[in-house]
């Protein structure tokens, strides 16, 4: 397991679990809490971050079937797709 009580929060990093690009660091409720997004398998919109910006399609087309596929936005900042929203789509 890995440790991220070094990790600065708000702060999107690579993600050390296998299948997803990033890993943030919020407060929840007092606690510390970890949020992995996005899969590595598959390419996004815009990449905010930056280090998969090469999988950029830049497809109105596949932004909006991924908004339709999950619901529309969402609000929920414990939620990982919230944070895919936010640095991906």
């Amino acid at each position: 397991m890995t440790d991220y009580s070094s990790k600065a929060l708000n702060k999107p990093f690579k993600s050390p679990i296998k299948g997803k690009k990033y890993t943030i660091v919020i407060m929840d409720k007092g606690k510390r809490r970890v949020i992995h997004f996005g899969s590595s398998a598959q390419g996004q919109f815009k990449d905010k971050i930056g280090l998969y910006s090469s999988m950029d399609n830049n497809d109105p087309k596949r932004k909006k079937a991924f908004y339709d596929r999950f619901g529309g936005k969402t609000n929920d900042k414990t939620s990982p797709l919230y944070y895919s929203q936010r640095f991906l789509w």
